[in-house]
């Protein structure tokens, strides 16, 4: 009698709750013991079945539709926890375990944790959270011990939400007979109840949701991204809530027990809504929503919205329903405003609609030129890593040649916003715009649709032909606007869609192997149904490659080896550049012939440069008849007084060339340093070109810089070929890489060459030694005797010197005898004493040389400065005469006077 005012309440409030239409475009999936069922608008369906003797636990499924389960085998001989991957079997089990958190963040990451099913008070035990690799789970987290992980979830900034658990085990726990807690890692503790946190979610904006049971009352909450909570849903009498999750609108979906209905049902309620799914006689323990990332559709040149019309309504309904944006929609205009406006102002509205989105990532599908607004956006400075994906349809990476036309030209500016037309001239292949734009790394993964088809239409055909004559010829294929090899760049994945450019987007093209179909695929992270782009298009562009680069830092008197043996059997070049002494190249033959400065006349066909480059020297061989095998390319030290650091840069010598230098290796913090880049055709410099520099800095912070030839960038004079810019941003300390991206024509051909280098940016240690600084231990010692000699090493740099190994010399270090060395740190602005005996003193007077080691694991910042020589008399019969500070004492009859 007690129970049925509960059981009234709890039908009563089930019967407010009446069953809704799901209103919805995100799939929710949830689970009872037995079955994994997922519900759209188009109705509930099964999706997995539990093995006879497992039963679930907990699972996730991501955006490309894979489902990972955890099981409990309680058939098992061991009840083990079992973690499914499907399609793809067992990734993780282990006994006596439950796998009883699983969790898949917006960027398709798998945690999952797993906690012991029996353990012993007093015998300590820890729960994990794995994170599943390509090459197997890692740990990332062990909970305290006797504490148990309940449930896990992620941002996405990868930080951890565990719900952890304590039973009464003092002094682990805190004093209440239940406790139950909500950490953040990195971050601690945000929420804590006197129960169990049942189940964690993070939706697309990082806010977070969880499940709570406390002293029998059931409820949800909230986390914002503010930091603030929020109560959600408190469950009635009988009523008990299991798993949470959100749907990219808000709507929260709660998967629970009704132990107090009639027969006792399991029920999938949305807030608000209302109940969504009710079934008697089960228990929904678990419920996933698979993260719906937006979709943003970017037009091109002389266009808007509205050229996304079929797609986004193909897009947004079954079997796709993605949540599809236009950049013009979100920002409250009829699209990118101007359409042909300068690209790098196009892409900060894109910037800004990403952000009105408010979710922490976004898909961008982008035509033509909006390819190119896509790509500037997430190579810029205002990147926030918030693009998943980009898919690009037609975009001119390397140009389109009728952006050049004077009839584009005239057009263009008729059709455009802007008057200026500065969209279409930045993509004429070769221009800066271009050059600055491929010089910068990829960020996000890219796929691209180059269209292959010319227009039907025999006018069309004509003018086309008349306006640009290459795309008369079969031998260029091309979309009739962007040609495929313009489209099918490194880095990028390419596909052939046969269409042209304006049908990429038409209804035609709504077939299976279709745009709408390709596009899906992709944002599935799946192979879209169409061939890939030949190989050779992304490479045909370059007649010059850069096989490698590589250097080092050569002591004096020493070579070394560049590269390992290379099968060098085309025709190639090598440069070697430096910035002080005297370096020399040499290159080892299969066949043991050595071709340097002095010897390339004897080899066949080869010819030798050097010179100054900006304020490098080069040496350049080039060998147009190579043996075949491998060649050996190694650097000697001919005339250095201190270690040099160089670089050695191989490249396929036909046709143009790119050499790209710097006017230091080494420059301390926030020291600007030059980059010059050498374009030549053969002997002839080329002019004219779109050259750009890619900096990657030590945080990882993309830069671009352009090149110039005109006498004003350090790039020496205007017209040589030679093209330059100051680096003034180099605040951090590190490895700065440097990648030169070089376009334009020579010769009537197309060429794009890509070049690198490196500066190390650091905090340099300048070690000094002077004669005053030497000292023994006893100046006026006998022949045979042991003494102490001491250095005082002072480091008057702005580094650290970190052992710094100290050598001490008896005479010249070319031809003397090392008396010993010891090792020690000095700090910059400061000063390190160093000593080491030296027993059975020889009779006579020495010289001796203290000078820091050439082998020490750090660079000077002078190499001048740093030896210094004492001499000392050891006399058999004990007296010396001359003053000890001149250096001139030697074995007498008269007691010497003591240094001053």
């Amino acid at each position: 009698m007690g129970k049925t005012p509960l059981l009234v309440l709890a039908v009563a409030w089930i019967a407010l709750l009446a069953p809704s239409v799901l209103a919805h475009h995100d799939p929710v999936i949830f689970a009872d013991y037995d079955t994994i069922y997922r519900i759209n608008s188009t109705g509930t369906f099964d999706i997995f079945t539990a093995p006879p003797g497992t039963r679930i636990v907990s699972f996730a499924e991501d955006s490309t539709g894979v489902l990972y389960v955890g099981l409990e085998c309680d058939g098992c001989p061991y009840s083990d926890g079992i973690f499914l991957k499907i399609p793809g079997g067992i990734v993780f089990r282990e006994r006596e375990t439950s796998i009883i958190g699983v969790f898949v963040d917006i960027n398709d990451q798998v945690y999952f944790a797993w906690e012991f099913e029996e353990w012993v008070v007093g015998v300590p035990h820890m729960d994990y959270v794995y994170r599943l690799d390509p090459g197997g789970p890692v740990n990332v987290y062990t909970s305290p011990p006797y504490w148990s992980v309940v449930s896990v979830a992620v941002d996405s900034e990868g930080s951890l939400y565990v719900g952890l658990f304590c039973f009464d085990v003092e002094p682990f726990c805190p004093p209440e007979p239940r406790v139950g807690s909500l950490i953040k890692i990195p971050g601690g503790t945000v929420f804590t109840t006197n129960g169990i946190i049942r189940d964690a979610y993070v939706d697309i904006y990082d806010n977070v949701y969880f499940t709570s049971v406390d002293l029998g009352l059931n409820r949800a909450y909230k986390l914002d991204s503010r930091g603030i909570i929020s109560e959600l849903f408190t469950a009635p009498s009988g009523v008990e809530v299991e798993g949470i999750a959100a749907d990219s609108q808000g709507a929260v979906y709660l998967s629970m027990e009704c132990s107090g209905c009639p027969t006792g049902d399991g029920i999938l309620l949305k807030i608000p809504g209302g109940i969504i799914f009710q079934r008697p006689r089960t228990r929904l323990v678990d419920t996933f929503v698979p993260h719906q990332v937006p979709v943003l559709l970017v037009h091109g040149i002389y266009s808007d919205d509205t050229m996304w019309d079929q797609v986004a309504a193909a897009l947004s309904s079954p079997p796709y329903e993605y949540h599809v944006y236009r950049v013009g929609e979100v920002l409250g205009q009829k699209g990118l405003v101007p359409n042909n406006g300068e690209i790098r102002g196009l892409a900060s509205q894109l910037d800004d609609a990403i952000a009105l989105l408010g979710a922490k990532k976004a898909d961008l599908v982008a035509h033509s030129m909006g390819g190119l607004v896509s790509r500037w956006y997430t190579g810029s400075y205002a990147y926030r890593q918030d693009v998943r994906n980009i898919i690009t349809l037609g975009t001119p990476s390397k140009g389109a040649p009728i952006a050049a036309d004077p009839i584009a030209e005239f057009f263009g500016s008729l059709a455009g916003d802007d008057p200026a037309d500065f969209g279409r001239e930045q993509m004429i292949p070769g221009s800066p715009f271009l050059a600055e734009l491929n010089a910068q790394p990829n960020q996000v993964p890219h796929a691209a649709i180059a269209g292959t088809s010319l227009p039907t239409n025999l006018l069309l055909k004509i003018l086309l032909c008349v306006v640009q004559p290459s795309y008369c010829f079969t031998s260029l294929v091309t979309d009739s606007i962007v040609p495929e090899s313009s489209v099918n760049i490194p880095g990028v994945t390419c596909y052939e869609s046969p269409v042209t450019h304006s049908a990429e987007l038409g209804p035609a093209y709504y077939t299976e192997s279709g745009t709408i179909a390709a596009i899906a695929a992709l944002l599935e992270g799946a192979s879209p149904l169409l061939p890939p782009c030949p190989l050779s298009a992304a490479a045909a562009a370059p007649q010059n490659v850069q096989i490698a680069s590589a250097g080092g830092i050569l002591p004096p008197g020493q070579e070394q080896a560049v590269f390992p043996p290379l099968q060098l059997d085309l025709p190639f070049s090598a440069a070697l550049n430096w910035t002080s002494g005297t370096l020399s190249l040499e290159l080892l033959s299969p066949g043991g012939f050595v071709v340097n400065a002095s010897t390339f006349q004897n080899y066949p066909n080869t010819t030798y440069e050097a010179g100054v480059f900006g304020n490098a020297t080069v040496e350049w061989l080039t060998l147009s008849s190579p043996e075949q095998g491998p060649w050996t390319v190694r650097v000697k030290a001919v005339n250095t007084s201190q270690p040099e650091p160089y670089t050695v840069t191989l490249f396929m010598t036909k046709g143009v060339s790119l050499l790209v230098a710097t006017d230091k290796d080494i420059a301390a913090p926030a020291e600007p340093f030059v980059i010059t880049a050498r374009l030549t055709n053969g002997t002839s410099p080329v002019l004219n070109a779109a050259v750009a520099a890619a900096i990657g800095k030590p945080d990882r912070s993309p830069e671009t810089l352009l090149l110039l030839d005109d006498g004003l960038h350090n790039d020496s004079l205007a017209g040589d070929g030679v093209y330059g810019n100051l680096l003034a941003n180099t605040s951090l300390a590190g490895t700065y890489t440097l990648t030169v991206n070089a376009s334009g024509f020579a010769g009537g051909t197309y060429f794009e060459l890509l070049g690198k280098a490196a500066v190390f940016v650091q905090l340099l240690p300048d070690l000094s030694i002077s004669a005053k600084d030497i000292n023994f231990s006893d100046h006026r010692p006998l022949a045979n005797a042991t003494i102490t000699i001491s250095a005082m090493v002072h480091n008057i740099g702005t580094g650290p010197a970190e052992n710094a190994t100290i050598l001490f010399y008896d005479g010249d270090p070319a031809g003397g005898m090392l008396i010993g060395r010891n090792a020690t740190d000095i700090p910059a602005n400061a000063a390190s004493a160093v000593s080491i005996p030296w027993p059975m003193l020889p009779a006579g007077t020495h010289t001796i040389v203290v000078f820091p080691s050439p082998y020490n694991p750090f660079l000077d910042a002078n190499y001048t400065n740093e030896q210094a020589s004492r001499k000392i008399a050891a006399c058999s019969n004990g007296t010396i005469s001359g003053p000890l500070w001149t250096g001139e004492q030697q074995c007498g009859d008269t007691k010497g006077i003591p240094p001053q």
